[in-house]
């Protein structure tokens, strides 16, 4: 009588089925991290978005108060009467303007200083700061026959989404005619 093959192969079984169970462990766990991760890069995502948006009503904000200069009784002056956020650049004098240094937009300090950037208020509980921007009165252009003079100007904005840590800088290029008062 042969001998019982079951009882040889016993362990066997047990050993094959615990590797088997090992792996589909393995795969369950890189399933459940790889969603967190997925959800947390949604989030970010999200947040990132949202900065953005911010920025860009900056950026907005900036353009109105550009016009509004234009339109003022200030004009072009009003970027050397420590008009908070306003700002000439270096290279520029045009009928004896001042001189003021341009803030770094890469500079906590830029965005929390009330005279260096304006704050555009916001009703929304959704982020950790207020969108913040400053204009840079950056270049001259004179009058050439028929067309009046036009000066160029950098808007650059900071928006935050609601973790403090994410931040979108943006910088636009505006320019027109502004009068001189």
């Amino acid at each position: 009588m042969p001998a019982n093959p079951l009882k040889y192969q016993a362990g066997v079984v047990l050993v094959t089925s615990l590797i088997l169970l090992l792996l589909v462990t393995l795969i369950g766990i890189t399933s459940v991290q790889m969603t967190s991760l997925e959800e947390k890069m949604a989030g970010n995502s999200k947040d990132q978005n949202l900065a953005f948006q911010f920025a860009e009503m900056a950026l907005r904000a900036g353009e109105a108060h550009i016009e509004a200069i234009k339109t003022g009784g200030a004009g072009i002056r009003s970027f050397c009467d420590n008009t908070p956020g306003l700002f000439k650049s270096q290279t520029i004098t045009v009928g004896g303007i001042c001189k003021t240094q341009v803030p770094d937009p890469n500079v906590t300090s830029t965005w929390t200083d009330d005279s260096k950037s304006v704050a555009v208020q916001t009703e929304s509980g959704l982020i950790a700061h207020q969108p913040r921007y400053f204009i840079a009165y950056t270049t001259f252009r004179a009058a050439v026959g028929s067309n009046p003079p036009t000066h160029g100007f950098t808007i650059t904005a900071r928006g935050s989404g609601a973790q403090g840590s994410t931040q979108v800088i943006l910088r636009s290029y505006y320019g027109g005619e502004v009068k001189f008062p």
